[in-house]
């Protein structure tokens, strides 16, 4: 399985939380936006490119599985 590459921008909310805009290199060109409570911007960024990670990993398992 190719890795995951992702980069993310982060803004923070009024209400105290990170809302984080998360995009994949192709073959993941995905987007996704993750709203968190984490102690720094730094944190929330690597919090939801984790969380991107292992869903593009999980929908390329479920795809392989498809064709095996």
């Amino acid at each position: 399985m190719e890795p995951v590459k992702a980069s993310a921008t982060v803004d923070r909310r009024d209400d105290g939380k990170y809302s984080v805009d998360v995009w994949g290199e192709p073959p993941h060109n995905q987007r996704r936006n993750y709203v968190v409570d984490a102690p720094s911007e730094k944190d929330a960024a690597f919090k939801c490119i984790e969380e991107f990670v292992q869903e593009m990993e999980r929908a390329a398992a479920e795809g392989e599985k498809k064709w095996q």
